[in-house]
């Protein structure tokens, strides 16, 4: 079992998009990430593109990790279009997302799912990093801790044991340009390590903040310092932009022009 909870997390997602940049030139244009270094920039391209990634990773000396953006729970078999947890691994890639929002909603995979993918990761060596979020009738309900605490407890196999990884995107948030407040992520986040810390077996699993994360609210969004880093959607395709997230959440400023006068551009 990997020990995550002494690290920091920027997870670039790209859904099925590429950068407007030639993956070479982007790499280049991010931070050189040191592998001694506390906070990770892990990017999920693609499928096709995890291992173009890598070798412009490796190429500019960047210890950039890869993650899948899914996996199926199987680990072979007549599934057309289907990639396994073990051939991510193979591939190069040491994360993998799992139950995000959009694989939730459009493809019905329900917690049941996400817990067959979760031991398959386990088995196979990527760490699973695990979407939960409410929608926003359960917010507006006042019930959110109910629903991610049933989350979790559904979502998270019991009969195994393995690192993981938590993204809390709340589902109305996603891509909609409305993000929760620092204050919503703290209080969200006090309930999710609550409910994870009954497992004592696990130890501390690292939770990071996706929906709507932008260069512009970075810094708002994790001033009340309860989470670990965050998974990154539409701005991951903006090197400049990433950049940012990834040094403020290190707690750094950009080197030569700074956050500020990025942000002013």
């Amino acid at each position: 079992m990997r020990n995550l909870s002494t690290q920091r997390y920027v997870v670039a997602n790209w859904k099925m998009n590429l950068p407007p940049l030639p993956i070479v030139d982007f790499i280049a244009s991010l931070p050189s990430v040191p592998s001694s270094d506390s906070t990770k920039l892990i990017l999920a391209p693609p499928f096709p593109f995890i291992n173009e990634v890598i070798t412009a990773a490796s190429n500019a000396a960047s210890s950039i990790e890869v993650a899948g953006q899914n996996c199926s729970e199987k680990e072979n078999g007549p599934l057309t279009g289907e990639v396994s947890a073990s051939m991510l691994m193979r591939a190069g890639a040491t994360y993998v997302i799992i139950g995000h929002s959009e694989r939730r909603a459009l493809f019905r995979e329900g917690d049941d799912i996400v817990a067959e993918k979760i031991a398959a990761c386990w088995r196979s060596g990527p760490v699973p990093i695990l979407c939960i979020g409410e929608p926003i009738e359960v917010r507006d309900e006042g019930d959110v801790r109910g629903y991610l605490e049933k989350q979790i407890q559904s979502s998270v196999p019991s009969s195994e044991a393995g690192s993981l990884l938590v993204a809390y995107e709340p589902v109305w948030a996603i891509g909609s340009g409305r993000n929760a407040s620092a204050s919503m992520i703290a209080e969200a986040v006090g309930w999710i390590r609550s409910s994870l810390d009954k497992d004592a077996g696990r130890g501390r699993s690292p939770v990071i903040y996706g929906g709507s994360v932008t260069a512009e609210n970075v810094d708002e969004l994790q001033s009340d310092g309860g989470i670990d880093g965050f998974l990154v959607g539409g701005a991951s395709l903006d090197p400049k932009a990433l950049s940012v997230i990834y040094h403020s959440t290190a707690g750094r400023t950009l080197p030569d022009s700074g956050i500020a006068r990025f942000r002013q551009k």
